[in-house]
């Protein structure tokens, strides 16, 4: 191929509202006639339109939007000499742009640098690089953040499969964390504390920090529609509790290394949001006592808190995705 590029960001992940900076560096074999060469940033969520889903419709919210030429403009015509081009380009980012966030292939939120390379007469040769951009939260700024929550759930069970009016004596399950942000590879410590005066045994418990993303559509024929999609992405169990015992039992629940910060209030699309599930396993005929707690995921733990604290938020997805050629000429 007559002409290759490479671009080199000077960082490997970006903070929104810092300035994305970088180099573009085109090779060419020969002389080259071009139009120009302009350099694209940009970024947008996405999601599939509900109500055309068969149809493979999509919603889209563009986030960034930035053009630059870097040589020659829109009309008229250049020449580029043989041997390496080099182009620096530099963006500042809106401090409300949401995380980079891949879905495979909806939803997702992704942002791209595209060098754009426009031959008269011919098609543009396009290069493209995806960077990644995460939201910062400091969870310091809220004070509910930084205390103790604890929360109780008291469960019944029915007597007789037929006559769920008659129940058994309560079962109670306390449980306390002591903070309700968090940072990734930190590691959440629960305590629960069991109160069994049922007739039911408690086999065990499992212990989940699961993700939600709620998908808003706002714009087209699904208005105000949202969605909810959950996954597990830490999971701990632990000894159960048998009929007429006491048990206090400690949780340490790792949050995973490639957890992006809560955001719920940038995109109008997409958001994402985090709680722990206590699941408690009874057995057939029975509902299992579930108990769910509110947390979120920061990029800077609170300043006054005690809990492991951790530098690996910058580094996760920090390998560079690779340059792409889109279209070429012999």
């Amino acid at each position: 191929m007559a002409i290759t590029c490479e671009i080199k960001l000077d960082k490997k992940v970006f903070y929104a509202g810092q300035n994305l900076s970088g180099t573009v560096y085109l090779s060419l074999t020969k002389k080259k006639t071009v139009r120009s060469v302009k350099i694209h940033i940009g970024g947008a969520s996405r999601i599939r339109d509900h109500i055309d889903h068969k149809a493979g419709h999509y919603l889209v919210q563009c986030l960034l939007d930035s053009e630059m030429y870097v040589a020659g403009s829109s009309d008229g015509k250049i020449q580029m000499t043989p041997g390496v081009h080099r182009f620096k380009f530099h963006c500042k980012l809106s401090p409300n742009l949401p995380s980079t966030m891949s879905g495979h292939p909806v939803p997702s939120t992704d942002y791209e640098i595209r060098v754009v390379v426009d031959i008269p007469f011919w098609r543009d040769i396009k290069f493209i690089k995806p960077f990644t951009v995460i939201k910062p939260r400091d969870l310091s700024l809220d004070q509910k953040l930084r205390v103790p929550l604890a929360v109780e759930n008291i469960k019944r069970f029915a007597l007789n499969c037929l006559l769920f009016r008659n129940t058994s004596r309560p079962l109670f399950i306390d449980v306390l964390i002591p903070v309700r942000g968090y940072c990734p590879g930190e590691t959440i410590n629960l305590e629960l504390d069991v109160r069994n005066s049922s007739h039911k045994n408690i086999t065990k418990f499992s212990v989940m920090l699961k993700k939600r993303i709620t998908i808003d559509s706002l714009y087209g024929k699904n208005l105000g529609h949202s969605t909810h999609t959950v996954a597990s992405i830490s999971k701990e169990k632990t000894r159960g509790c048998k009929c007429n015992q006491d048990q206090k039992i400690k949780v340490n629940l790792k949050v995973p290394l490639r957890t992006l910060p809560t955001d719920i209030s940038t995109s109008t699309l997409i958001k994402n949001s985090y709680f722990i599930e206590i699941i408690g396993h009874v057995g057939f005929w029975h509902c299992n006592p579930t108990l769910r707690i509110p947390i979120e995921i920061g990029t800077t733990p609170p300043r006054d808190c005690k809990q492991t604290t951790s530098s690996h938020v910058v580094e996760f997805l920090s390998t560079p995705p690779p340059c792409v050629t889109l279209k070429g000429i012999p």
